[in-house]
């Protein structure tokens, strides 16, 4: 789906090709309009409904950080209620 969009900003664009920046944009703009925002309303759709309880979702990406685990102690040392915060990490090392 995204290759196919690039495809097609890439051929609107290079027909284009002495466009000033406000045409580039709007080229941009449509094309966005016409084939993202409808996909993008449409898998909002399948997302669950939102938390509504306090709690707070913390996402961590690590790569090779030997500090990771103190930066997580810290978030739930300075959490206003630690049982609220949830964690989602990725660690690559």
């Amino acid at each position: 789906f995204l290759v196919d969009f690039l495809e097609i900003l890439h051929d609107e664009l290079a027909q284009r090709k002495r466009a000033q920046p406000p045409e580039i944009w709007e080229t941009y703009h449509e094309l966005v309009t016409k084939t993202l925002y409808p996909f993008d309303r449409e898998y909002l759709q399948r997302m669950p409904e939102r938390r509504n309880d306090g709690s707070i979702f913390l996402s961590v990406a690590s790569y090779r950080d030997e500090e990771c685990s103190e930066t997580l102690k810290n978030a739930y040392e300075k959490a206003r209620n630690p049982d609220n915060l949830f964690v989602g990490l990725v660690q690559q090392n």
